[in-house]
């Protein structure tokens, strides 16, 4: 409302100038014939004489004044025009993030449904139960008793129980192949320590080390950063939840279960 305030503050102005203009001028040829009339009355020798009114000037200007509205009137509609994308994206991923919560919401009266206070003490409490040995110095367990709303919520939940994200397991094809025992508890895809949120496109382990130097699983055409044009992107990678239990990558604010990864505690 401000701008177009403002355009027709502007327009008002400069059509007064040029009103004031042409009023001048007038005046001017008014005057001027006057002039011309008693100078013809009192000299025969000069007749017929005409004085033309030029009017370019006035007519530069109000081509100036309407080259001038032109623009703000396409500012204007630039401006309605980015209004408009900025809503459609704003309702877009207010949906993504409806549809998020419905899961939550769902899965949050499913464990209310089928876990008993007891249960919960003797499944969660108890963070050293469920680990598996990998058989490489590491051994793994799948938060499946978890739902972390986040890559960054599924980091932190290993580091609180004194583990990281998996990285080398995951990265070696006989321990992830042993590892799929492991996979068929969960029932959500599960988040494995790699991102390329650094740099689009150059996946990097979370312990520093790159992908490309190692084995990789991913699904045909993945990674391939669907969601490039939305929001954050698929930045994130994530265990498919059937087999073969392949990568594919995901926007890093999709909940998912998690593998964290230890070195073994067995002597």
């Amino acid at each position: 409302m401000l701008f177009v305030a403002q355009l027709t503050v502007i327009f008002v102005l400069s059509a007064t100038a040029v009103l004031s203009q042409h009023a001048t001028t007038d005046n001017i040829a008014e005057a001027g014939s006057c002039h011309v009339s008693a100078v013809c009355s009192s000299n025969d020798s000069i007749s017929n004489v005409n004085i033309p009114l030029r009017s370019s000037e006035s007519n530069v200007e109000l081509e100036q004044i309407h080259n001038v509205v032109l623009r703000l009137h396409q500012r204007l509609n630039e401006t309605i025009r980015h209004e408009k994308r900025k809503r459609r994206q704003q309702d877009a991923m207010l949906a993504v993030l409806k549809s998020h919560l419905r899961i939550v919401e769902v899965r949050v009266k499913r464990i209310e449904r089928t876990l008993s206070l007891d249960h919960l003490r003797t499944t969660l409490g108890d963070y050293n139960r469920g680990w598996y040995d990998g058989g490489n110095g590491y051994e793994y367990k799948i938060r499946w008793d978890y739902i972390a709303l986040s890559y960054d919520d599924a980091r932190a939940s290993c580091e609180n129980m004194g583990a990281k994200i998996a990285t080398v397991g995951v990265r070696q094809q006989q321990t992830f192949n042993a590892l799929k025992k492991l996979f068929r508890k969960s029932s959500l895809y599960t988040y494995i320590g790699l991102t390329d949120r650094e740099n689009e496109g150059v996946w990097v382990w979370d312990d520093g080390r790159l992908a490309k130097h190692y084995w990789t699983n991913w699904l045909n055409v993945e990674p391939n950063d669907s969601r490039n044009n939305e929001y954050q992107g698929e930045d994130c990678a994530f265990i498919t939840a059937r087999e073969p239990y392949q990568w594919n990558d995901t926007p890093c604010y999709n909940p998912a279960h998690v593998l964290c990864e230890r070195p073994t505690t067995r002597q």
